[in-house]
Formats: structure tokens, sequence, C-alpha cells
């Protein structure tokens, strides 16, 4: 269920990125659906993505980028309908009861999840929406910030959101955790 959701919000990014022309940004969702596709087994859309991610590079940009382009949103609109009609739709939540925050556990989570924001790993979206109710309940305010730049696979904002989250909770992040990156 996760993946249908990764690949369908990427493809979201990736329509709005098309028409405003964001090419770094485009390069950098291109390079992490690369790698999304790779752990799923889906060959064409990686190849595509590849391909893109290569002839949008500042050292070769291609000036005819759009046949790439073109592969690229083929390809994940088709893996988008594969997943959509093979894997069953992702169950609700059941709603989970208040219970007293664990700091100690806030803490290795945040850290884990700096690490993986830090790593540019897109596991870091799996690790965020497992420990939701743990990081609403401790980041507060902060939360929606930085969930919503992890849904925008925009890693690097979501790290920094998140630094200054659980710096305000008193927590520190260990070095290795993104720290001047």
């Amino acid at each position: 269920a996760i993946w249908i959701h990764a690949v369908s919000e990427a493809n979201r990014r990736f329509a709005w990125l098309k028409n405003v022309e964001k090419i770094p940004r485009i390069v950098r969702l291109a390079h992490t659906v690369k790698g999304l596709a790779g752990q799923i087994g889906a060959t064409d859309l990686q190849e595509a993505a590849s391909q893109l991610e290569a002839a949008l590079q500042p050292s070769g940009a291609s000036p005819t980028w759009q046949g790439p382009l073109d592969g690229f949103d083929v390809a994940l609109k088709a893996v988008i309908q594969t997943l959509d009609t093979h894997l069953p739709a992702a169950p609700e939540r059941p709603a989970m009861a208040p219970v007293a925050l664990n700091p100690q556990q806030l803490a290795a989570v945040c850290q884990r999840i700096a690490q993986l924001l830090a790593a540019s790993d897109f596991e870091a979206s799996t690790e965020w929406l497992d420990h939701e109710p743990l990081l609403r309940q401790g980041l507060g305010k902060d939360f929606s910030l930085i969930s919503n730049a992890i849904e925008n696979f925009d890693f690097e904002a979501a790290l920094q959101g998140l630094r200054t989250a659980v710096s305000a909770q008193g927590i520190q992040l260990e070095e290795g955790s993104g720290r001047g990156t």
C-alpha cells in the first residue's frame, strides 16, 4: 500500500514540476523514483527515470530532454495503473487511544528518521508513517510541516524541520544524522 501512495504522490509532484519547469527538482524526483522502481521491480520505470535523470544533469544536459520526460511520464503512469489494479487498497488505520508520550522512544524514532532523511532514503517515509501517532503527539504543531515535506520528497526541508522540532523538545540529534549536509 505504501508503494501505491508513493508512486501516486510522485506522479502528482511530477505533473506539478513539469508545468513549472523546476529542473533540479525533476532530477531529484527522477532519482527518487528510480530507486523506488528498483525496490519494486518496475524495471521500465527505473530505466525511464535513469534516462530522464541523465538527460537533465548539468554536466550533460540534453537540449532534447522532452523524449526522456515523456518516457518517464508514460512509465510512471503504467506502474500506477498496475499497482492500482493488482494491490488492495490500504486499510483504514484504527484510531489510537492517547497514551503518555515516551521521550526516549520519540528521540530514537526521530534519530532514525533524521538519518534516513539525510541519506535521501525513501524509507524515511515508511518510518514516518509507522510512527505517526508518536510523532504527531511529540512534535505537535511541527508535525504537519515535516509530514508535508516528506510527502513532497523534499527530504532536506523535512530534515531541517525535524531538527528544529526536536530541538524545541530538548532532544539532541547525534552527529551522523545529517548535520552539516
